[in-house]
């Protein structure tokens, strides 16, 4: 897998498993702001989603799939929220997702030999992601 592959592929599965949690917790969610918000980025999850996935088929290639997100996020939004669904709460599980996105993004990113398309895009989804952790840090009490 070249690093333009892998790259696209990390910003696919970034923004998958970013759309699958917040569709996982927005039923969760008693706030409507917050709601708003999480419905907002769920979107934009998507498009980035679809951006990679074009870059790919783009250049005859498929995203990978990372199908037990499918299962854990799911189960682990459950167990975090059991207990605990308040705004604050919820606020803080999408921080450290978001968190661990940036994480995975800059290392890939870091391995990109050349400026290309792929990082554009890359460079895009971090900014997006640090601007929603500044948008969620309004709910932490």
């Amino acid at each position: 897998m070249n690093s333009n592959e892998s790259l696209l592929n990390a910003i696919y599965q970034n923004a998958q498993t970013g759309a699958t949690s917040i569709h996982s917790v927005l039923p969760k969610v008693h706030s409507q702001p917050l709601k708003d918000e999480l419905y907002r980025q769920k979107s934009d999850y998507e498009y980035y989603a679809q951006k990679a996935k074009e870059q790919l088929k783009n250049g005859q290639l498929h995203p990978k799939e990372k199908l037990a997100n499918k299962i854990t996020i799911p189960i682990g939004i459950a167990m975090n929220t059991m207990m605990n669904q308040s705004a604050s709460h919820i606020a803080e599980l999408m921080i450290n997702g978001s968190t661990m996105g940036i994480i995975e993004i800059t290392k890939e990113l870091k391995r990109q030999p050349e400026k290309n398309a792929a990082e554009s895009l890359g460079q895009e989804l971090l900014r997006f992601e640090k601007q929603n952790i500044e948008n969620l840090k309004g709910y932490l009490k």
